[in-house]
């Protein structure tokens, strides 16, 4: 269960699609992040953790828009294993794709790379 959505609902997108939280982001001049993922999967249940750390959820709520896709729903992307976050510019333009499971530091380090490119 993603019980951190609950605790960032300002952060997450409510939308039906990509293009439509796209649109939000090019909006609010925020870079789109898509995380990929599956009910069950265990890597996924950790990242859900370092989402939820207050210094992520502050970075990803001042330059992000998450839009959270399950891998069941066929998301229009190509993947190789869940997690995988999506990084897109206003444009639509895939700025880095990173798989996997990460910890608190290297993931704020990931974030801040992405935020300063």
């Amino acid at each position: 269960m993603r019980w951190w959505w609950l605790l960032v609902p300002a952060l997450i997108w409510g939308g039906d699609s990509f293009e439509q939280a796209l649109h939000k982001a090019r909006k609010e001049g925020k870079i789109l992040l898509v995380q990929l993922t599956s009910k069950g999967c265990h890597y996924c249940q950790m990242m859900e953790e370092v989402l939820a750390d207050p210094k992520i959820e502050e970075m990803l709520e001042r330059h992000f828009l998450l839009l959270p896709l399950d891998v069941a729903a066929n998301p229009p992307f190509q993947w190789k294993m869940v997690p995988t976050f999506l990084f897109f510019d206003g444009n639509g333009t895939l700025l880095k794709r990173i798989p996997g499971a990460w910890s608190r530091e290297d993931f704020w380090t990931i974030l801040q790379g992405v935020v300063h490119e």
